[in-house]
């Protein structure tokens, strides 16, 4: 029979003298056991040499230089034999001062100057392999310019299962640089509507351009100067996606006639449906550059402005009336034909009414012949009841207004004129007269046969 004896992993402390003691027993009949023999083998001498116990310590990293907002990695590296069976803790030190340990058990303990941006993720220690621990700064700031060195210290495992640490070596210290974020932003405004009838839309582009934008984020503000110099903020979108609306464009919004869309991440467009006089101005768009500072706030670095001028023209500019014929002199039982003009052809959402309004000859008064509403309804006189079977009105479009009168008389003798009134819907849908323009007055004259 032969009883083998293994231990794995030497350590120093197996060094001695080993033997094997064997002992021969009988048991008797109240069933005890009672040793008759022992027998010990010579002794073996075990040396176990040690293994090299220097190691080195080296600090790693890409680069020395950075911005506010960039991401920062330092390892430590730790170069020793059989390291896989040694136990080591590293120390993180910033300008001379221990800001985390990271224990032999890979758990990082971090200072107290450290724990907040700990907590928010900002920072990390963290042991990556047997031989690299990581230092991680996400969103780098100014104070984090400084020396940093690692220190790592290896610990010996005893007999009765602690550890006592032994020998320590350090990192040479390595010089980090952080600079300011300098904001390099512009921006441009474009439009192809810069001229508008008023009820026409408008719409602008805020393109900007920055060389930093993985760090920061853009805020976008459009405000209009009048003529009287005066600015009013129309809307903006915040870093954050928030929208804010100016208090006098509320129910713009509310009705959508007013947006505000980022095309791009580096585009943004205003749009401004069914204008107003009042959108006549200057359109500028103010452009923020933002980061986000360790405490999770908002910081500005940078503002840029760009503006474009916007003219809307009064639906009523250019608004005429003109009224013709062809037959100022009529033969008693022939037709005659009256035209009415309206100058210039308007869009759906302007109407205009057309009267034609007659007065008699020998008469002072007039009244009316018949009245082609804004909403398309067609009203006859209370005393046009000569005309009515007469009569043909023809709209040959928007702006034409044609009058044929059959069978001419003494009571069609007399002056005729043409009424056009403006109408237009405002921001609510409802239909409001902007003006009226009356045509030159035409007289008919009706001879005998």
């Amino acid at each position: 029979t032969s009883f083998k004896l293994t231990i794995y992993q030497l350590q120093a402390f197996d060094q001695g003298e080993f033997y094997c003691e064997a002992r021969e027993w009988i048991q008797d009949p109240d069933r005890s056991w009672f040793t008759i023999a022992t027998k010990r083998t010579g002794k073996t001498m075990v040396n176990i040499k040690a293994t090299d116990k220097n190691f080195s310590v080296q600090l790693e990293n890409e680069r020395r230089t950075f911005t506010v907002g960039d991401t920062m990695e330092l390892r430590c590296v730790i170069e020793a034999q059989n390291i896989q069976d040694r136990y080591f803790s590293v120390l993180w030190i910033f300008n001379g001062t221990p800001i985390a340990n990271i224990g032999r058990n890979a758990v990082p303990t971090v200072k107290v100057e450290y724990t907040t941006r700990d907590h928010l993720g900002y920072v990390r220690f963290t042991k990556e392999t047997d031989t690299t621990y990581l230092l991680k700064i996400y969103h780098v700031q100014l104070e984090d310019s400084g020396k940093y060195h690692c220190r790592a210290t290896e610990h010996e495992k005893t007999v009765t299962g602690e550890f006592i640490a032994r020998h320590t070596n350090k990192s040479t210290k390595v010089l980090i640089n952080v600079q300011p974020v300098k904001s390099s932003l512009s921006t441009s405004v474009t439009s192809n509507t810069t001229k508008v009838l008023e009820g026409n839309s408008l719409q602008f582009t805020c393109d900007v351009r920055s060389a930093i934008r993985n760090h920061s984020r853009l805020s976008v503000t459009w405000q209009l100067i009048n003529k009287q110099k005066q600015a009013t903020d129309i809307i903006s979108l915040q870093q954050d996606g928030t929208q804010v609306i100016g208090a006098l464009y509320r129910k713009r919004v509310a009705n959508g006639d007013l947006r505000l869309t980022k095309e791009r991440s580096d585009s943004f467009m205003l749009q401004l449906h069914n204008s107003v006089m009042l959108d006549d101005g200057d359109y500028v768009c103010t452009v923020a550059e933002w980061i986000m500072n360790v405490g999770g706030d908002w910081q500005q670095i940078g503002e840029k402005s760009a503006h474009i001028v916007a003219m809307v023209t009064p639906l009523e500019t250019g608004f005429s009336v003109t009224a013709i014929t062809r037959t100022p002199s009529v033969i008693y039982n022939n037709a005659f034909e009256l035209q009415c003009f309206i100058r210039p052809t308007y869009p759906s959402r302007v109407s205009v009414s057309v009267t034609w309004k007659f007065q008699p000859a020998g008469s002072r008064n007039n009244y009316d012949i018949i009245t082609f509403a804004h909403d398309t309804s067609i009203t006859w006189g209370d005393k046009a009841t000569d005309f009515t079977n007469k009569t043909m009105v023809i709209k040959t479009m928007s702006n034409n207004v044609r009058l044929v009168i059959s069978k001419a008389s003494d009571l069609e003798a007399g002056k005729y004129q043409c009424i056009a009134e403006l109408w237009h819907q405002n921001q609510m849908g409802l239909w409001v007269r902007k003006t009226s323009k009356s045509s030159n007055i035409l007289e008919v004259k009706v001879k005998p046969p």
